[in-house]
């Protein structure tokens, strides 16, 4: 038996100083874990054994590899707890499990935070996409356009401090990006351009409006296919409008009284809007004109309904006071005209309702 027990007590001393070889990068290598599970598992067990007899010769010579052995066991705290004289694994196993469940949560915190970082750039694209899309309308300078919306919203995220939000619809991005180029245009921000070391001069591309020819209203097809009414629509939910109808039966009223040198046409102005002089404004393209009429309804007039189109007449027709008054009539009787006739046939001229009732939702 004494022979027996000393070549196993020889084996162990082997194997210690083997396990000793790979002390410093134990954990670094599955063969060198496999290693010390086999040791753990199999070996140990009868060396505990062995070693509870007198073996006083063999007890000196695995002392120093004993020491090793328990260093090594205690890098992973415990792997081995004796239960009634059972070698157990649960600890181990118990820290398998947590170090299972730590690799889980860090996995799943690294996939929120690649989620995270993909919509960040692709809400990025989407603000960038529509600032170039409206800048080009007003033949604005997408580029200077994107960067000063950068620089004053903080990379996109904050656009209440530029613009009079109490005024202006801002739930999504196209309506920011719409909102903010429009007011760009007007040099209306709560910061003037000028103040922020620019001007509208240094952001035009040309002052060469886009002419389209067309002989009606109806006819009039924009950049993108859109017809004029579904433009309207669409520049209207996104500005946070509240009577579309109001909106397009004005425009209409105006093209059809006030319009007879083609100023819709000629100057892309549907609404016989003026500068601070009076004189009418010239848009860049029909999108721009439409964008600007929408705009300055919201801005202006958003609060009257077609029961209020007397008071409404008073701001918006202008003259002397006799004219006035002859072209208030006028005026009040065509847009309640116009309004009666776009709500009897709503989806002839806002067939994109249901499209513009998801706006909202793009963010």
């Amino acid at each position: 038996m004494s022979k027996i027990r000393k070549e196993i007590l020889n084996k162990i001393n082997d194997y210690l100083k083997e396990i000793k070889k790979y002390k410093k990068t134990i954990f670094k290598n599955s063969k060198k874990r496999m290693l010390l599970r086999n040791f753990i598992l199999y070996v140990a067990p009868f060396f505990c054994f062995l070693t509870y007899g007198n073996n006083d010769a063999y007890s000196s010579n695995v002392e120093e590899n004993i020491a090793i052995e328990e260093e090594i066991v205690n890098e992973i705290e415990p792997t081995i707890v004796e239960e009634d004289n059972v070698v157990s694994i649960k600890p181990m196993l118990e820290k398998k499990e947590a170090h299972k469940e730590e690799t889980e949560v860090s996995t799943m915190n690294l996939t929120l935070l690649s989620d995270r970082y993909r919509q960040y750039l692709e809400e990025e694209t989407m603000y960038e996409s529509y600032l170039i899309e409206y800048s080009d309308l007003f033949h604005l300078d997408s580029s200077k356009i994107i960067e000063l919306a950068k620089t004053t919203t903080n990379n996109f995220t904050d656009f209440s401090k530029i613009i009079h939000n109490d005024i202006y619809n801002l739930e999504s991005i196209e309506s920011r990006c719409l909102t903010f180029v429009y007011l760009v245009n007007r040099n209306d921000l709560t910061v003037s351009l000028e103040e922020l070391g620019t001007s509208k001069k240094k952001l035009l591309t040309t002052t060469e409006p886009e002419i389209f020819s067309y002989d009606h209203i109806d006819d009039l097809r924009l950049h993108d296919g859109s017809t004029y009414y579904d433009y309207v629509s669409k520049i209207c939910d996104l500005f946070g409008v509240k009577d579309k109808s109001m909106v397009l039966a004005i425009s209409l009223s105006e093209m059809d009284v006030n319009d007879p040198n083609n100023v819709s046409r000629t100057k892309n102005n549907f609404c016989g809007m003026m500068d601070g002089n009076f004189n009418l404004l010239t848009l860049p393209t029909p999108e721009a004109g439409i964008i600007a009429m929408c705009g300055n309804i919201k801005r202006r007039y958003d609060d009257y309904s077609i029961e209020d189109v007397k008071e409404l007449a008073s701001h918006y027709v202008l003259g002397s006071p006799t004219k006035a008054n002859a072209e208030t009539k006028v005026w009040i009787h065509n847009v309640k005209f116009f309004y009666s006739k776009i709500n009897s046939n709503y989806m002839y001229y806002f067939s994109n309702e249901e499209k513009s009732h998801t706006l909202a939702l793009r963010k």
